[in-house]
């Protein structure tokens, strides 16, 4: 996910809805891309239709500029 880190009250929404999510994430990592945008990659395990929740709730947020999923089997 990509979002605009001065986008008022965004990180803390964005942080509440992952801890919704708690049982379902794994790991996440937090890189400053530059001073404004920064990128969280989220690791998730479960049900699909459980991801795609997270997936859409996080992308119904304004200032998020960009979320894909990618899934892995292993």
């Amino acid at each position: 996910m990509v979002f605009d880190h001065h986008k008022r009250n965004l990180q803390e929404a964005l942080t509440e809805i992952q801890h919704e999510y708690g049982e379902t994430i794994c790991s996440s990592m937090h890189v400053h891309l530059d001073d404004r945008i920064y990128l969280e990659a989220i690791a998730v395990r479960g049900e699909a239709k459980k991801l795609k929740e997270l997936s859409d709730k996080l992308k119904s947020r304004s200032g998020v500029q960009y979320v894909r999923p990618t899934m892995l089997s292993i």
